[in-house]
C-alpha cells in the first residue's frame, strides 16, 4: 500500500497532477479513502482530488458501476490542455488591471485573443474591487513594502492555494478554485 506512494515525489502545490498521482487516487479511491485523505497523501487540495474524481470516473458494466480510472483522468487532462489554449478567450473574457508599466504589454493580448483588457483610471481602485480585495488577502502574508523575491516559490504557492481556497461572499460562499473549475467544466462540456 505505502510502496506506491514511496515511489513518487511529493506533489508541488499549484501544479497539475501527474499520472503517478492519478494512479494513487485510483488505488486509494478504490480502497474507500476520502478525497481529504487522498489529498493529504499526495499533497494537494481536497477539491483538486474531488474534481479529478469527477473528470476521470467512467461507467462500467453497462453503467451499473462507476469507477475512477487514472488513464481516463489523464486523457481528460490532456484533452483539456489542448482545448485550454483554444478556449482562453472563453475562460478569461476580461482582465482588469492598473496602468502600471508592468502591465503595459497586456493590451497586446487583445490582438491575440478575444479577451478584453481594461485599465483602471489612476487612483480609482474601486473600478476593480474584487482584485483589490484579493490583494488585501495576499497582504495578510506579504506586507506592503516587503519584497516578494524574499519569499520562496513554495511559500508563494502556499499563499496562492490558501487564498484561492477561501470562500467569498461575492461568489455565493464558494471558493475561487470551485468557481474557476466549474467554469472550465462548463466550457469543456460545451465544446
Amino acid at each position: 500500500m505505502d510502496q506506491v506512494h514511496s515511489t513518487t515525489e511529493q506533489h508541488v502545490k499549484g501544479k497539475h497532477l501527474t499520472y503517478d498521482e492519478r494512479m494513487i487516487i485510483q488505488i486509494r479511491h478504490k480502497e474507500g479513502c476520502s478525497p481529504k485523505h487522498i489529498a493529504a497523501e499526495i499533497g494537494c487540495a481536497p477539491n483538486m482530488v474531488r474534481n479529478e474524481l469527477r473528470r476521470g470516473t467512467i461507467d462500467l458494466y453497462n453503467g451499473h458501476v462507476q469507477r475512477y480510472k487514472a488513464k481516463q483522468g489523464q486523457q481528460a487532462y490532456e484533452q483539456n490542455c489542448m482545448e485550454y489554449s483554444e478556449h482562453f478567450s472563453e475562460v478569461f473574457k476580461t482582465i482588469p488591471t492598473d496602468n502600471g508599466s508592468e502591465f503595459s504589454r497586456l493590451s497586446e493580448l487583445e490582438e491575440l485573443a478575444d479577451t478584453l483588457v481594461y485599465f483602471a483610471h489612476p487612483y480609482t481602485s474601486c473600478e476593480k474591487g474584487t482584485n483589490e480585495r484579493h490583494n488585501g488577502i495576499i497582504r495578510r502574508f506579504i506586507p506592503k513594502g516587503k519584497r516578494i523575491d524574499s519569499y520562496t516559490a513554495e511559500e508563494i504557492l502556499n499563499i496562492e492555494v490558501w487564498c484561492n481556497s477561501l470562500p467569498r461572499r461575492i461568489l455565493g460562499y464558494r471558493t475561487p478554485d470551485e468557481v474557476f473549475e466549474a467554469e472550465l467544466d462548463r466550457i469543456y462540456r460545451a465544446a
